[in-house]
């Protein structure tokens, strides 16, 4: 059974360091598997908010964590997109949509493309670690995970009291409260 890794797409026999690009693939997944599902779509019902982490995992690990203040859930990997058909019902009732995707190359795109579907969503970044890139990573260094949720989401807030978002116009991208620009939005 071999994977693909997430970051080139290249096939590989097993988890690890992929020789192509050089990227960690941590999991083992079906090759030419497709979800266009949302992983914890349970956890949106009722909510005026949602978090969509990158990977099964992560979304597991901050819902235990957080999921009291909003709804966590996924889209599995940063490449993967969501067929809007079946969802929409889900994600209609949402003023915020945050992504907290990782602080990889991958990580980067899917919440590029993703956040420029719509103004509700708002991009949130994770601090910068010495070791990983992603929310378990994060977790597992002493992160406090529901602290930085907070702080990114109130960071999001203010920056759109400041700066309306416009469609296609800013993208949120709080880092820490000590970089609270919007960047210009990069097309899909």
């Amino acid at each position: 059974q071999r994977t693909r890794c997430s970051n080139c797409r290249e096939l590989l026999a097993n988890p690890g360091k992929c020789p192509h690009c050089g990227s960690q693939v941590k999991y083992r997944g079906v090759c030419g598997g497709r979800s266009g599902g949302i992983f914890g779509a349970e956890n949106l019902v009722g909510r005026t908010k949602a978090v969509f982490c990158e990977g099964e995992f992560a979304a597991m690990l901050l819902d235990q964590h957080c999921g009291h203040l909003v709804g966590i859930a996924s889209l599995g990997s940063a490449g993967s997109k969501l067929n809007l058909a079946p969802w929409w019902g889900y994600l209609l009732p949402f003023g915020d949509i945050y992504l907290a995707y990782d602080r990889d190359e991958a990580g980067e795109a899917g919440a590029r493309r993703l956040g420029g579907l719509s103004n509700r969503i708002s991009v949130i970044r994770l601090p910068e670690m010495e070791v990983g890139t992603d929310i378990t990573d994060y977790h597992l260094a002493g992160g406090d995970l529901e602290a930085w949720l907070q702080e990114q989401m109130k960071l999001v807030d203010g920056l759109k009291k400041i700066h309306p978002k416009k469609p296609g116009s800013i993208q949120y991208n709080p880092v820490s409260a000590g970089n609270n620009q919007p960047s210009e939005s990069h097309p899909i």
